[in-house]
């Protein structure tokens, strides 16, 4: 998770790539 437009690689939740 958080490898889309989190910010950060270690997000506690699964980054949403288009939303």
């Amino acid at each position: 998770a958080g490898r889309g437009r989190s910010g950060v690689p270690a997000d506690p939740v699964p980054d949403r790539g288009r939303g």
